[in-house]
């Protein structure tokens, strides 16, 4: 991380023009994603706050089977509870969330905040709940979660993510990798909704990819 630091000593201010750049020219940007993502066949929806947004994603995934990745955006805007008021079902795809549901340990933070605390026993005891197999050491216990994870991924109508930027100019949604979930979670269903705040939009992919570069070393 130091090294990074050293080879990358104006990435600081380098951000926080793109920022300001973005806020300045945000309707500009919000227009220009919009009709670039539509010009991708992506059916594209504003929401004016958490409220709307929870209807809009109530009435597209109504009694839909839904994999989901973890992401900020779905938590703040509590998507697990919108989901199951409009009678969908959710399908986990992080393995210290899958294990915090299975010992009732949720956590609201990060998902390895969940697993904080747990005894090698109690980990095992919840993936052997979640796989169904007994009498298996914790690798194959691993092995086992996988398999039924990508199996409910690719039996859901609907992948679920968040994202870490849009790029206005050409409508590319940025995605970083995570345990392979937000990869499998985007490209198996057949469809893929990604919910995401306009904060995140990009004038292009250089300045989308400055700014993922900034989150890898300084961990924002």
């Amino acid at each position: 991380r130091d090294q990074l630091l050293a080879s990358h000593p104006d990435l600081p201010a380098r951000v926080a023009a793109i920022r300001e750049s973005a806020v300045a020219a945000l309707p500009e940007l919000v227009r220009e994603a919009k009709e670039s993502l539509e010009g991708k066949l992506a059916k594209v929806y504003a929401a004016q706050d958490a409220g709307e947004a929870a209807a809009i994603i109530g009435g597209l995934l109504k009694g839909k089977r839904v994999a989901r990745s973890f992401s900020n955006t779905l938590a703040e805007i509590g998507f697990d509870r919108i989901l199951a008021d409009s009678g969908s079902s959710v399908t986990l795809t992080r393995l210290e969330e899958i294990v915090g549901a299975e010992v009732a340990q949720a956590s609201a933070g990060h998902p390895h905040l969940a697993t904080l605390g747990l005894t090698p026993r109690q980990i095992a005891d919840s993936l052997q709940r979640f796989t169904g197999a007994a009498g298996q050491d914790i690798d194959r216990l691993k092995e086992l979660a996988a398999a039924k994870i990508k199996e409910n991924i690719l039996a859901s109508d609907f992948g679920a993510t968040g994202a870490n930027a849009i790029v206005a100019e050409n409508g590319v949604l940025v995605l970083i990798e995570d345990e392979g979930n937000v990869r499998a979670v985007s490209n198996l269903p057949y469809r893929h909704i990604a919910v995401v705040g306009i904060e995140k939009i990009n004038r292009s992919a250089e300045d989308a990819m400055a700014i993922m570069q900034a989150a890898a070393i300084y961990g924002a």
